[in-house]
C-alpha cells in the first residue's frame, strides 16, 4: 500500500521512495540512505517516506550478502517544501547488476 501524499506547511520536503518490481535481484533488499543515514531496506513493491529540510543526498545500495558486488546509485537535491518521488529499480548489464534511482512525478509514483 502506497503512503498518503501530503504537502508540508512547515517548509520541510517529503521524499517518497518506491522499489519497483522485477525478477532481477528480487531477493536483495534495496538499502536507502539519506544524508548518510539508513532510512529503509526495501523489498519489491515496498515504499517509504522520509522528511528532510535543506540539502539532501540519496544513495541506494544492496543490503546483505546478496548485495555485494552490485553497483550503487545516488542523487542529490535541495529541500524546498515540495514533494519529490523516486523509483528504485535494478538494471542488469551483460556482466553487472546495479541499482538505479529515477525521479518521477506524483502520478508516475501512484501508477506503479
Amino acid at each position: 500500500m502506497k503512503p498518503a501524499i501530503s504537502s508540508s506547511s512547515s517548509g520541510e520536503t517529503n521524499l517518497y521512495f518506491l522499489r519497483e518490481s522485477g525478477f532481477v535481484a528480487s531477493a536483495v533488499l534495496a538499502k536507502v540512505n539519506v544524508n548518510g543515514v539508513e532510512i529503509a531496506k526495501l523489498g519489491v513493491k515496498e515504499n517509504v517516506v522520509h522528511t528532510v529540510s535543506g540539502k539532501y543526498k540519496i544513495k541506494v545500495t544492496g543490503a546483505g550478502i546478496g548485495g555485494i558486488g552490485m553497483g550503487s546509485d545516488s542523487i542529490s537535491g535541495i529541500g524546498d517544501g515540495k514533494n519529490y518521488f523516486y523509483l528504485i529499480s535494478v538494471k542488469q548489464g551483460l556482466f553487472s547488476t546495479e541499482w538505479v534511482i529515477n525521479e518521477t512525478t506524483e502520478s508516475g509514483f501512484k501508477s506503479h
